[in-house]
């Protein structure tokens, strides 16, 4: 319960603002009374009462007018909703800094935990460990199983799904756990990354460091983590039963949900570490090229994920033909349903989009090279070319290796780096000012 204040008390308690306070021991405990309503809210304690006071003069500069000095909460649901609204009071009254270093080092922080969370997710559908765990427990799920007993019973539940009974049915239960583990690893880090947007939004807001411009950013980023969790169960759910493996239309938008998350993360976290933008930027239509490019390399990775979805990185393990063919035939019987379900229609889609982004990487970085004049921009633009080409590369060796786990998880990986460059890139474009030899292209 008290790991969210503990945690920051240990970390952030120590920063300038807190320090010109000159009492420690007095603000960690403000800290875990405010929280307290937010825990006893997850841990579901009906009947624990969250009692947070100032018994203390705080300084004035730290505590604003219009804060109450003491709140007493008869009931987790009374404390949630008054203890954000103390929190709101707090930022719409406070002389909240312009840019704050520790936001954006959060942030940063949690970016990387979320890359770390998606490569052991690819890890999982790599191994087909997703399905090991059939319930969803966002608590007592947190601790695996502890004796035998405890290892059959899960055993069991997953001995009842279609891709035990069809694919696995002879597997140990020394192969259960090595599959359960990956699945379960994955969950702990998600519940890590929930705790680290949320306990950080919390906490950054109550100590007045996040930037106003920013703040519904960042509450933004506490939803879409929320609703992440949400679509990584129903993309769980949809796989057991009647199907062998989780629907692909699910696993692209769990991809998706997580994508987002990441590139609103690290724009944020670039907006929080520099500041309002200072001119007008870029013209319009550099900054349309450059989003078009970020959207280009989000829509292929979606397009991978129906491939592995599919399994469809397991059939025409040839390039750059398919079996000897430009386009082998394609099962229609289902409608327009065969761009999401069909494997030969899937794996064409993502090699057609994939010689569509490598040409307008080289063809953008080219023609940005002749018009910017800002060299750091342009060696951007070539990288994002140059790890674009990287990636094509590795698309193909995958795919004539029949999907080889470690290179298939560097395809993974090199693809999750792509989207952080290129929003990166985005973002310095719409700061960039005055180094165009021309409006537009």
């Amino acid at each position: 319960m008290w790991l969210i204040p503990g945690f920051a008390s240990a970390y952030f308690l120590f920063r300038r603002r807190l320090k010109s306070a000159g009492r420690y021991g007095q603000i960690a405990a403000v800290g875990r009374r405010v929280t307290a309503g937010v825990s006893a809210l997850v841990y579901r304690l009906p009947r624990r009462a969250a009692r947070f006071a100032f018994t203390r003069p705080v300084r004035k500069s730290f505590l604003p007018k219009g804060v109450p000095v003491r709140l007493t909460f008869t009931s987790p649901s009374k404390a949630l909703s008054k203890t954000l609204g103390a929190l709101a009071r707090i930022a719409h009254s406070a002389r909240l800094p312009l840019k704050s270093p520790t936001v954006a080092t959060w942030l940063y922080f949690a970016a990387f935990l979320l890359v770390v969370t998606l490569i052991v997710g690819g890890a999982t559908r790599l191994t087909q460990s997703g399905l090991s765990i059939t319930s969803w427990k966002p608590i007592s799920g947190v601790v695996p199983p502890q004796d035998l007993p405890a290892w059959q019973a899960e055993f069991e539940n997953y001995k009842h799904i279609p891709q035990f009974k069809q694919i696995n049915p002879h597997m140990t239960l020394g192969q259960f756990q090595a599959i359960y583990w990956w699945e379960w690893g994955h969950r702990i880090l998600a519940r890590l990354l929930g705790l680290v947007y949320l306990g950080g939004f919390l906490f950054l807001l109550w100590a007045r460091e996040i930037p106003k411009r920013v703040i519904w950013r960042c509450g933004m980023l506490g939803v879409l983590v929320l609703v992440q969790g949400g679509v990584g169960w129903l993309m769980v759910a949809s796989g057991l039963h009647g199907r062998l493996f989780v629907a692909p239309e699910m696993l692209m938008l769990h991809l998706f949900v997580a994508l987002s998350l990441l590139i609103v993360t690290v724009w944020t976290g670039a907006e929080a570490g520099d500041g309002a933008p200072r001119g007008r930027g870029a013209p319009v239509s550099w900054r349309l090229g450059a989003g078009v490019m970020l959207g280009l390399i989000v829509g292929q990775c979606l397009l991978g994920a129906l491939v592995a979805g599919n399994q469809a990185g397991l059939v025409y393990n040839t390039w750059p033909d398919m079996d000897g063919q430009f386009l082998p035939r394609i099962d229609w019987s289902n409608g327009a349903l065969a761009f999401v379900h069909d494997q030969t229609l899937v794996q064409f889609v993502h090699r057609m989009n994939a010689y569509l982004v490598f040409a307008y990487a080289w063809g953008f970085a080219v023609v940005f090279g002749a018009k910017c004049q800002d060299t750091g921009l342009k060696a951007h633009a070539v990288t994002l070319a140059g790890l674009v080409t990287v990636q094509a590369a590795l698309g193909v060796m995958t795919l004539i290796t029949a999907v080889d786990f470690h290179l298939a998880l560097l395809h993974q990986f090199v693809a999750i780096t792509l989207v952080i460059v290129a929003t990166a890139f985005l973002w310095r474009v719409a700061r960039a000012d005055r180094v165009f030899r021309k409006m537009g292209f």
